[in-house]
């Protein structure tokens, strides 16, 4: 009986000191970003955003949308937060439902990246 309690209380200790660790380690992480220079901080920005452009090709082309023109363009706001806007061009898409459209939308979405600072929005361009 006493190895059991000893065991769970060991468990239970190796959790927490388990999630102190986690939480320690993802602080360190977003404060190392936050020293980065201005020249380091674009680069990481600009390799997420080629990133995303690339990640949202390759999803179009599996779907049958194939040779999109995609244009990602971003506004810096003075406070350092970034919104960013996607168009895609494709006759196909001109061809969807507004519900397919949307349906379209929601799912290019779960491809962009976390940042606490950034904002995206989808559009779809038919000229």
């Amino acid at each position: 009986m006493k190895k059991n309690l000893r065991r769970s209380m060991e468990l239970v200790v190796l959790t927490l000191v388990f999630a102190v660790l986690v939480i320690f380690c993802s602080v360190l992480t977003v404060k190392s970003r936050e020293h980065l220079s201005a020249a380091e901080q674009e680069a990481y920005y600009r390799e997420l955003e080629d990133k995303l452009v690339s990640d949202t090709r390759k999803y179009l082309e599996i779907h049958g949308i194939h040779n999109s023109g995609i244009m990602l363009t971003r506004v810096l706001e003075d406070d350092g937060s970034r919104d960013y806007t996607m168009t895609i061009h494709h006759r196909d898409i001109e061809n969807m439902t507004g519900e397919q459209q949307m349906v379209l939308c929601g799912e290019l979405q779960t491809l962009v990246f976390e940042s606490e600072n950034c904002s995206f929005r989808h559009k779809f361009s038919f000229d």
